[in-house]
């Protein structure tokens, strides 16, 4: 697994809730080239499940609608096997 896969990981861990594409580019600062194909391939794997908002959601904003994720339960597990042998230093230095 890569580091990047990790930080990304890492963003969603301890965080039960859905979270969109650019949320986490803000929360790992890596490329939005680097997240999305990520997403896509946790995405594939079960570890991560999706959703489109509805236009009820975006409260009249004049914007495309946001694609929102969250952590499958084998993604939970994942990401914290994942993050155990992460040192504490690179995500210290990603926050």
């Amino acid at each position: 697994m890569t580091l990047q896969t990790r930080l990304l990981l890492s963003a969603f861990d301890g965080e039960d809730r859905e979270w969109y594409g650019r949320e986490l580019v803000a929360a790992t600062r890596l490329p939005q080239g680097t997240v999305y194909p990520m997403l896509a391939r946790l995405e594939r794997a079960g570890w991560v499940s999706g959703r489109v908002e509805s236009a009820g959601e975006r409260g009249g904003e004049a914007r495309p609608p946001r694609r929102y994720l969250r952590l499958t339960e084998a993604g939970v597990v994942a990401a914290r096997a994942a993050l155990v042998s992460l040192p504490s230093r690179v995500l210290e230095a990603a926050s």
